[in-house]
């Protein structure tokens, strides 16, 4: 009995010792099977950085990896702009080589070039999207006004800014509003501020009224105040075709205790044709003034 309770004890023992050293020869297994992936891992990136060095810019110069007018996604363009801007964009982005896909800064060169560009006012959005085009969601300036210069019209946008005139012909100028009198010539290319005050307050009042520009028959509008202030303030009349004058007054941002608010003239407007059709009167032209406080005043020009 004492011989049988030792033979299983020892046996037991040797179970365990075994066990151990299993255990012990799976954890080398595996250790060394570690050493063996990061080793491949290392040599493999160390290879990719040689040969990178060596030809990668060749693989970024071949064709497929190159930008194209077609790798750029603008969306839909806007009625009035006539011409494809893309090979404008690329070439304000890349004006000394061509750009490709695999360039790390590509997506910044491209939104700087974009917010540079005349026609785009802002970048929402701009990403990569497999395999190499270029998704962009922009906010376009619109034309709401033609300045009238010896050499013809010249538009810009509600803040004043001029845009290209290469995408109005002269019918689609003529449906705009147009700002007449004016002695200054823009400050700067396409895409800047004309650089005078008269035309950033006269692009803003176009603004207002454009929507219902062609509706009441306007044909134009007139700086009819140059007193020099600080900042400068100019109040406007509105032509018509037949050649009726609406004296508005100041621009809608001039805060002035003096005149009705822009919102009041409007009202005023929109009554008055809603009420008479025209802002002829009976016996022909007349004017109509829609700034004093206590109401509109009309008189007759005949």
């Amino acid at each position: 009995m004492v011989l049988g309770f030792r033979s299983a004890k020892s046996k037991k023992k040797k179970t365990t010792v075994h066990g151990e050293a299993g255990t012990a020869h799976s954890s080398r297994l595996w250790i060394r099977s570690f050493l063996l992936w990061a080793s491949l891992f290392v040599v493999s990136f160390v290879a990719a950085n040689i040969f990178w060095d060596r030809f990668g810019q060749e693989i970024v110069k071949t064709s497929r990896f190159q930008l194209t007018p077609d790798s750029l996604n603008l969306g839909e363009y806007p009625a009035w702009i006539h011409h494809d801007i893309r090979p404008e964009l690329l070439l304000i982005s890349f004006p000394e080589k061509n750009g490709n896909v695999l360039e790390q800064d590509l997506l910044q060169k491209v939104a700087s070039a974009a917010e540079r560009h005349p026609w785009i006012r802002k970048v929402q959005s701009l990403h990569k999207v497999y395999p190499g085009t270029i998704s962009a969601s922009v906010v376009w300036r619109q034309p709401v006004l033609m300045v009238r210069i010896p050499e013809g019209l010249l538009p810009v946008d509600a803040e004043g800014v001029l845009l290209p005139s290469r995408d109005f012909t002269p019918v689609e100028a003529a449906q705009y509003p147009r700002l007449v009198g004016l002695d200054v010539l823009p400050a700067g290319p396409a895409g800047q501020s004309w650089g005078d005050a008269r035309v950033v307050q006269a692009a803003e009042l176009a603004a207002l009224l454009f929507e219902d520009w062609k509706k009441y028959g306007f044909r134009h509008i007139e700086l009819i105040s140059t007193q020099i202030t600080h900042p400068p303030k100019y109040e406007f009349v509105i032509v018509t075709h037949s050649g009726s004058r609406i004296v508005w007054g100041h621009a809608p941002s001039v805060v002035t205790t003096q005149e009705a608010s822009a919102d009041e003239k409007l009202a005023r407007i929109e009554a008055y044709y809603r009420q008479h059709g025209s802002f002829d009167g009976i016996d022909g032209l007349q004017e109509i003034d829609v700034r004093p406080l206590g109401g509109l005043r009309v008189r007759g020009l005949n």
